[in-house]
């Protein structure tokens, strides 16, 4: 079974690299998707409860500032007794604080910029656009407030009790968001519409699925667990959409009972876990144990060729691939590795695919630096059987059987964009297909495997 990649790296959707041209200069508006004219209501603030845990919208927001201007955030959570505030959203995970000042320049236009764009009315005529469509409940800059319910800008009462009248509390140092309930867990449609896959494009083709083997298909499971699978390399395909997992989970598919339909797994590095289920399917794991250390990388193949994907590790420190070709018990660990060895250079991302058609999925490597793959055809120490150049610096690898010959090929997912490339071929030369894969902003990973969405199988 073809493998996609399990990097540790964390990428934004879409990345903007801006020249500054005076210091007064702007870097944005951020990148913004296409949307229908249909819209969301007004946000409405949320009931009080302390929960500061960092909610993956809050975050997916704040990063999309910070990567479009440089300009830092902070306050995305605060302890439930912190400050003199006592129903505050930052307590709920729900807010955040962005590092401009009213007193520079640069960092007061992008500011400036950045609220214009959030509450212009869009080409259909819907007032505040993008700050229904984040779910923002309330914006607080330089003495001022709007919040989703009144929709206009008001004196910011609370500064009368200031005392000095500091800049912090004047947020003249900051602009302060809140977002709702659905913006802070991403269920708004600036994360709903922008991660509609889009369909392929290569000059009105699409790859042949020829056979005899099934062919693989792709998916991608955003930062707040949303999983998306796509059944059909074509336009208006089938997909199913469900829920697995927390943020921070390092998502991947297998065939864990055997069956030919490859489902989610997890693995969460902060301790070890392993969390699989047999259905693609919202609910919760079928099968969990403990494997390797916290840092770890999963790797997910069939190691032996018996039909069966487990689950190994690849330990960054060393370079190395500790491999097993079993499952645990549910709820023990999995213990030692039946073998390892290593492979590559620090720094290298692995992946897995069964690169010479023999059933047995080996490890490739891909040099982000250089834009340099690596393939080994046996699970063994030693250099690479096959090396060529593919992608560009920052590319993400991901690995499958596109047509169904039996053998796999690599791709590159590129953050910068969302377009996975697709070859046919483990050779230097250009994709032979693209895809726009995802539009949209946060964390986005590529998921690759044999499954079925009809059934949500």
């Amino acid at each position: 079974m073809p493998v996609q990649p399990r990097p540790l790296v964390v990428f934004a959707a879409a990345i903007v690299t801006v020249t500054m041209t005076a210091a007064a200069a702007a870097a944005g508006p951020p990148p913004t998707p296409s949307f229908p004219a249909t819209i969301d209501n007004y946000a409405k603030k949320p009931a009080y409860t302390c929960d500061p845990t960092v909610k993956p919208g809050t975050k997916a927001f704040a990063e999309l500032l910070k990567s479009t201007y440089g300009y830092v955030y902070s306050g995305l959570t605060r302890g439930c007794s912190s400050g003199t505030t006592n129903k505050s959203f930052h307590k709920m995970g729900m807010a955040f604080d962005w590092g401009v000042n009213v007193y520079d320049t640069a960092k007061r236009n992008a500011a400036d910029e950045v609220i214009a764009w959030l509450l212009a009315t869009d080409e259909h005529g819907n007032k505040h656009a993008l700050a229904r469509r984040l779910g923002i409940t309330q914006i607080i800059w330089n003495d001022r407030i709007w919040n989703s319910s009144v929709r206009q800008w008001r004196p910011y009462n609370a500064v009368k009790n200031c005392g000095s009248y500091t800049d912090r509390c004047r947020h003249r140092n900051h602009v302060h968001f809140s977002l709702s309930a659905d913006g802070a867990h991403q269920r708004t449609s600036w994360w709903t519409v922008a991660h509609q896959h889009t369909g392929w494009w290569n000059a009105g083709q699409v790859p042949e699925c020829v056979g005899p083997q099934r062919c693989n298909r792709i998916g991608f499971v955003d930062d707040g667990g949303s999983w998306a699978l796509i059944d059909k390399v074509e336009s208006a395909s089938n997909h199913v959409d469900f829920y697995y997992g927390n943020p921070g989970d390092i998502p991947f598919l297998g065939d864990w009972d055997c069956d030919g339909i490859d489902t989610p797994g997890l693995y969460r590095q902060s301790d070890g876990l392993v969390y699989l289920r047999n259905s693609n399917t919202q609910g919760v794991a079928d099968l969990k144990f403990f494997f390797g250390d916290p840092g770890d990388m999963p790797i997910v193949g069939d190691f032996d060729g018996d039909g069966c994907d487990t689950v190994s590790i690849y330990r960054p420190s060393q370079h190395r691939f500790y491999i097993i070709n079993h499952l645990a018990e549910d709820g023990s660990g999995l213990g030692a590795a039946d073998y390892f060895f290593s492979f590559g250079n620090p720094g290298d991302i692995p992946f897995f695919g069964d690169w010479n058609c023999d059933g047995i999925d080996t490890p490739g490597l891909y040099r982000q630096s250089a834009g340099h793959v690596y393939l080994r055809n046996s699970n063994t120490e030693g250099g690479a059987d096959l090396d060529f150049f593919f992608g560009n610096p920052g590319d993400i690898p991901v690995a499958g059987d596109w047509n169904g010959d039996g053998c796999d090929t690599v791709s590159m997912y590129r953050p910068s964009n969302g377009n996975l490339y697709l070859k046919h071929n483990n050779t230097t030369g250009a994709a032979n297909h693209s895809i726009h894969f995802h539009s949209g902003v946060g964390d986005t990973r590529p998921v690759a495997g044999a499954f079925d969405t009809s059934s949500g199988g």
